[in-house]
């Protein structure tokens, strides 16, 4: 998350204080450089790794702009400058209405401020404002350092983190700091205050239902080729590689426009499922592999760096993303990733609201599932000493559920995108970004309009995933396939491989019987193992200072100071206590502490 920041305040020295604030947030890692610009009235502030896309451009008529990520499709390299062109034929609706992982910003002959980032709504952007003073950022938390501004806790911001892992409507642990919604376009004028306007969010359609399956098909992997062609010519990139079916997808598509091998990046350990289907994969392409062990230790300083920048408005249940960075920023300037894709593409998530008794697609399903990673309503409720609070959260995310266009199943994949993916998977590229910049080819806005108007026997199931590599990539299809444990059985799987598996079962058994555990992400997620208690000792620092804002009993009762905690399941039960923990360190002494 390449920290970002801007302000308009009349009072100078209290601008100067809200910069310097935002710039502490930062984390210390030796290659960030940091960029303070003047764009007239507008101070802004960028802490980033050293070739991170961003330009700005100050017309002779007082209009300014500047562009911090990728604008694709556009002619040259100066995205500023065109984009300002862009905006004089289009209007300012042009800065929210462009393709890429970005955030965009002008002011006005008018001193009016203007501000978008893409589609989904991945770029972080929060903003605050003040009778004639306007600030924004990528983090939450950067709002503290300004004089002015009074940190009151959102009990409804609070209340949907503690339901879903994640801030719901738009809010965020802080009242008056929103987030700017997916596809929107904020203008900001003194004593004016802010407007939203929608100018470019997802939009779902039927032109494809009823089209052949093989046409379906040639149309989605032409265009997610496309895609990934046009994030290959941004420039010299590693790529993120787990082993599992959507990196390996963008992995072969890369393959094909590259005149250089790509440095391939991959978390965990030797013996790990994901690193040994990885490492198949990277010898098949002919790609260096860099292993980045994920080491538990170093949650304990994580921890509390993600918890200041990103303030409990994304979910707080990993820490691995930091410990690639510093392997990442020495390989390219980009990585290219296979995030999002499970959801866009393999539309995997749309089963969380499947009734299986009315095999319909329904809110309530989503709900219960997702909610699984946090507290109840009613507990949620009791824990805020809110009585019916968590109950009205849930009742405005299912208006947002209902508000979606389309027939069940579009607002269940639309619903999952602009929530559960933008505020848990979504993270990752933002942390990323500190090493490498990102690039996401299954979040492009032409290969996301396409897989808007598929119906579900397309992309159902991964149905169209599992196609592309058959069809594409036969050489990648015969390869062992992470599927999240033992099960590591290619999608065409050949003789020679049944084989070697019946041969190495004696050896998996021996591991089983020493209790090694071979997932990484279930060693990383684990919240009773070393490293998440290292965060837990940590965030006990913070609880006086959370004795107001939750129920002391019911706190402790949940998340008592020591002890093992109760996890039949250690990703989903765990969730719900690592919340309470980011949430301890978000309020603690420490933030409040550096951000004065």
């Amino acid at each position: 998350m390449t920290l970002l920041a801007g302000i308009v305040d009349p009072d100078a020295a209290h601008a100067r204080q809200f910069m310097a604030g935002t710039h502490r947030l930062a984390p210390t890692l030796p290659w960030l450089t940091h960029t303070d610009t003047r764009l007239g009235r507008l101070s802004l502030s960028l802490d980033s790794a050293p070739q991170s896309p961003y330009s700005t451009c100050q017309s002779t008529t007082g209009r300014a702009v500047f562009i911090l990520g990728d604008i694709l499709g556009q002619p040259g390299t100066d995205s500023a400058t065109w984009l300002e062109a862009q905006s004089l034929d289009l209007g300012p609706e042009a800065l929210g209405r462009q393709n890429g992982y970005y955030v965009a910003g002008m002011v006005d002959e008018q001193g009016a401020v203007y501000l978008a980032a893409d589609q989904l709504g991945l770029m972080p952007l929060y903003y605050w404002t003040e009778n004639d003073r306007f600030c924004f950022s990528s983090s939450p938390n950067a709002f503290l350092s300004h004089p002015r501004f009074s940190p009151k806790p959102d009990l409804m911001g609070i209340a949907g983190t503690l339901l879903t892992m994640s801030a719901t409507g738009n809010r965020t642990t802080w009242q008056d700091v929103r987030r700017l919604p997916p596809g929107h376009l904020l203008r900001w004028r003194a004593q004016e205050g802010v407007r939203i306007t929608d100018v470019n969010s997802l939009k779902v359609h039927d032109r494809y239902f009823g089209w052949p399956l093989d046409r379906c098909q040639n149309l989605i992997q032409n265009t997610f080729n496309e895609s990934v062609n046009r994030l290959a010519k941004l420039g010299d990139t590693s790529l993120l590689l787990s082993g599992g079916l959507d990196s390996r997808l963008v992995a072969g598509c890369l393959r094909w426009h590259l005149h250089y091998k790509a440095p391939i990046v991959t978390l965990g350990e030797s013996a790990d499922y994901e690193m040994q289907c990885a490492r198949r994969v990277a010898k098949s392409l002919g790609w260096p592999l860099y292993p980045v062990a994920v080491d538990q230790d170093a949650y304990r300083d994580w921890a509390p760096v993600q918890a200041r920048l990103e303030g409990m408005q994304t979910s707080f249940v990993e820490f691995m993303w930091w410990q690639a960075l510093e392997k990442t920023h020495a390989l390219k300037p980009r990585i290219m990733t296979g995030l999002l894709g499970d959801a866009i593409m393999g539309a995997t998530q749309i089963t969380f609201g499947l009734d299986e008794n009315t095999q319909e697609y329904a809110f309530d399903s989503y709900f219960a599932r997702a909610n699984r990673y946090g507290f109840t309503a009613a507990d949620t409720s009791r824990l805020l000493k809110a009585p019916g609070l968590g109950e009205a959260v849930v009742e405005e995310l299912r208006a947002d559920w209902n508000a979606y266009e389309g027939l069940p199943f579009q607002k269940c994949w639309q619903f999952d995108l602009q929530h559960r993916q933008r505020l848990h998977v979504g993270p990752a590229a933002w942390r990323l970004s500190f090493g490498a910049w990102p690039t996401l080819p299954f979040t492009d806005c032409k290969f996301v309009e396409v897989m808007a108007g598929m119906a579900v026997p397309v992309m159902g199931g991964r149905r169209a995933q599992y196609g592309m590599l058959k069809l594409k990539f036969p050489k990648l299809a015969v390869l062992p396939l992470d599927r999240s444990g033992s099960d590591t059985t290619p999608v065409v799987p050949s003789l020679s491989w049944a084989l070697k598996r019946q041969l190495s079962r004696p050896f998996e058994a021996f591991l089983q019987s020493k209790h090694i555990e071979r997932r990484q992400y279930v060693r990383h997620f684990n919240v009773n193992g070393t490293g998440w208690q290292a965060v837990r000792k940590l965030s006990e620092n913070s609880r006086p200072a959370v004795r107001n804002l939750f129920d002391h009993a019911m706190l402790k009762a949940t998340l008592p100071p020591e002890g093992p905690l109760a996890t039949s399941d250690p990703i989903i039960d765990g969730a719900r206590y690592k919340t309470l923990m980011g949430l301890m360190l978000q309020f603690g002494a420490t933030i409040a502490g550096e951000n004065t």
